[in-house]
This record gives structure tokens, sequence and C-alpha cells, in this order.
């Protein structure tokens, strides 16, 4: 992390004005690569007066980008394989019983075993 805030922090250094009247023009780009950073960092429980500071913005300025770049509602998930198979009990192993995954935006998949639910979540990720 510490290597994308050193370089971020130069990337901001050129787009600053060296005239005091005018503010600083940031490249749309810019603002969501510092947000998509900035959240990742949050989730991790650093402060945002940290990470402005570490990129050398200000706090209220990041507060904004990271309003309007919400973080992705998707999380990334690791599944790990037991040695021994999972035995599911006749009634949740039928059809009607199976697992349905709905998606925060209110996309239904049904119908899916296990291992296809793990599939779409890997490709999801």
């Amino acid at each position: 992390m510490l290597d994308s805030a050193r370089r971020l922090r130069s990337q901001a250094r050129q787009f600053e004005n060296r005239r005091k009247p005018t503010g600083t023009r940031y490249s749309p780009a810019f603002r969501a690569e510092v947000a998509a950073h900035a959240h990742v960092e949050v989730r991790e429980g650093v402060a945002v007066a940290r990470i402005a500071h570490d990129l050398g913005l200000r706090p209220k300025t990041l507060t904004l980008w990271m309003r309007r770049m919400p973080a992705s509602k998707l999380r990334s998930v690791s599944v790990e394989h037991d040695s021994q198979p999972v035995r599911m009990p006749a009634a949740v192993a039928t059809p009607e019983r199976r697992p349905v995954v709905v998606t925060p935006s209110g996309v239904r998949v049904e119908g899916l075993d296990l291992d296809g639910i793990v599939h779409l979540m890997r490709s999801l990720a």
C-alpha cells in the first residue's frame, strides 16, 4: 500500500497549479484511482484524514471523491475445499431447497448447485 500511496502522491503533485487564486484540477481517472485506493485503506481501518495526508490532499477533497465514487458492493471471497466431501441431507439437496443468490441490485440466480455458486462467485470477483 505504501508504494501505491507514494505513486499517487507524486501524480497529485503533477496536477498542482502553482498559481494561488485557482484550484487544482485533477483528472477524473486520477480521482477514481485515489478513491479506490482510499476505499481499500478505509476497509483496513485507516482514517480518511491519514490517507489524505499521505497522498498530499485535503481530507474534505478525498471525502468528496469517495462519496462520488462509492466502493464496490462485491467483495472477494475465498473458497476452501475440505478433504472430506460434505453430505447434504436429502431435504436440502432437492431442487426446491437449493440455495438462491441475490445481488444487491436485485438480480436473483436460482437452480445452481454448490459448484455452480462457487464458479459464479469466482467469475464476479
